[in-house]
């Protein structure tokens, strides 16, 4: 998944009403595991599970897109989003728009 490929979220557990809600993708975080998606209309920035993301950009390649697929149709959901912290810099400063 390239950064900026628009998305929706999906079979979130722990915070439902972001079900449904779209966004832009910003970014990997390879420590939380979790894509890190800009919320549409002033909702912020939450990181979520690959799993709870639905692509509507163009389709991811290998076998990366397969095991999302995969996780996906299995409708694994967990610990499924946490709400980011502000980064330093251009980023923070897009975040603060975002949050706004």
């Amino acid at each position: 998944m390239e950064q900026d490929t628009q998305v929706c979220l999906h079979g979130l557990v722990d915070r439902p009403e972001l079900n449904g809600r779209c966004g832009t993708v910003q970014r990997w975080n390879s420590h939380a595991n979790r894509w890190t998606i800009e919320l549409s209309a002033h909702g912020g920035v939450v990181r979520v599970h690959e799993c709870n993301i639905q692509w509507s950009g163009p389709p991811m390649a290998g076998a990366r897109h397969r095991a999302a697929s995969e996780a996906m149709a299995a409708g694994l959901a967990g610990a499924d989003v946490e709400m980011g912290d502000a980064p330093a810099g251009a980023e923070g400063e897009r975040w603060a728009r975002a949050a706004a």
